[in-house]
């Protein structure tokens, strides 16, 4: 992932206890992934966070699908699928397949009003220009520096989905960190 050094403004200590409530708050959790070296932008320790309770359903998001070729966007997406459900997505075009994934979910989600997504990952992977295609507007304040997003942010998509936007940091465990 990409180094601590790159902190511009705390330590991955002050925002662990954001990303755990992120996880606890979330149905469906969006770990948002950089296409072109997808591995390097993963992390077990959330995964394992979101997969301990059965009820939570984790989802890799491919970002920046337009920076590499379609073949090396189709063989991440193959590959990553074998472990958990991933959606691919770029900027330039609407997520279509990934609302149709969560309004499935959504709809499973027969006890509840509202479906609540949380949406984690590494700085600068994409969280909140995923979070603005969902509801179609400037909805999360982006930009290309590193610690934009200082704290949680809930976003109503509509009547049945809350999104949650959350500062680029991943929980601890080796080599993991904010940056």
């Amino acid at each position: 992932p990409p180094s601590t050094s790159r902190d511009l403004s705390g330590n991955a200590s002050a925002f662990a206890p954001l990303l755990s409530s992120v996880v606890s708050q979330s149905d469906v959790v969006l770990e948002v992934l950089d296409c072109r070296d997808p591995p390097l932008y993963r992390s077990a320790s959330l995964e394992a966070s979101v997969l301990r309770d059965p009820t939570k359903k984790l989802v890799l998001v491919l970002n920046k699908t337009d920076l590499v070729p379609p073949s090396a966007r189709d063989g991440w997406a193959a590959h990553l699928r074998r472990s958990h459900p991933v959606v691919t997505f770029s900027k330039s075009t609407p997520p279509a397949a990934l609302m149709s994934l969560l309004k499935n979910y959504s709809r499973s989600g027969k006890s509840k009003t509202t479906t609540v997504v949380g949406v984690c990952g590494y700085p600068n992977t994409g969280k909140s220009t995923l979070i603005n295609a969902l509801t179609r507007q400037q909805s999360c304040s982006t930009s290309p520096h590193a610690g934009h997003t200082r704290a949680l942010k809930e976003v109503k998509v509509d009547a049945k989905l809350t999104v949650i936007d959350s500062p680029g940091v991943i929980a601890g465990g080796s080599g993991e960190g904010e940056g």
